[in-house]
Formats: C-alpha cells, structure tokens, sequence
C-alpha cells in the first residue's frame, strides 16, 4: 500500500460518516443484538448449559438473582437427584413468587413506558 491509500484508510475510520461510526449508532439503535447478547447471558448465568454450582463465587450470586434458575435446579434436583441449591421449599416459592410477580412487573413497566412514550412524542423512535 501506498501512504496515500493508508492516509485515505485511516480518514475513513477517523471521520463521523465512516462506516465504522455508523456501526456503533446502528448498534445502540438495534436492539436485535441487546436482545441476543442478554438472552444468552441469562441463559448462561441461569445455568442452561451447565449446573449453577459449577460457577465462580461471583457468577452463583448473578445466577441466583435469576428467577429460572430455581426451576432449572428443581429439575435437576428431581432428574438427575443432585443436592439442590437451597431447600427444595424455597426454590419452590421463589419461582412460583415470581411466575406470577415477573408478568405483572412486565405489564406495568410496559404502560409506564408506553404512556411516557406517547407523552414525550416519541413512541415512533421505538
């Protein structure tokens, strides 16, 4: 490569129409690649691939703020007859606490945001 070719790559990378630039707006933008990466954190976090008990220290205390996480082990605990990770009882009214409270935070969290929206004017950003 010449310098002047290296000169015109670095100015396309360098400057706010480049498409690099336009990646990174387009990245905040999609929410397609928010969704994939936090789907696969919880999926991976609630112990999907493998059993929460295998996890560093600071991983089990993410995992267990997971709700899934509970009934996951409860079948585990019946499939397999591992020891659980807390008493049966209360993996039992953790996920059935939040079977039932997560839908109702999601459907009021969804008019919150859905009501400021249409106030603020900017329902159709989203």
């Amino acid at each position: 490569m010449s310098i002047i070719q290296v000169d015109n790559l670095k100015k396309s990378f360098t400057t706010k129409k480049s498409p690099v630039f336009r990646r990174k707006k387009e990245l905040v933008k999609n929410a397609n690649t928010m969704v994939d990466t936090s789907s696969f954190l919880v999926q991976t976090l609630s112990g999907v691939q493998n059993p929460p008990q295998v996890f560093p220290r600071f991983f089990l205390t993410i995992s267990l703020a997971i709700p899934i996480t509970y009934f996951l082990d409860i079948i585990r605990v019946h499939t397999l007859s591992i020891k659980p990770l807390i008493a049966y009882g209360l993996e039992l009214f953790i996920f059935l606490a939040a079977s039932l409270l997560c839908p109702i935070g999601g459907i009021w969290f969804f008019k919150f945001t859905d009501r400021k929206c249409r106030m603020d004017g900017s329902l159709h950003v989203h």
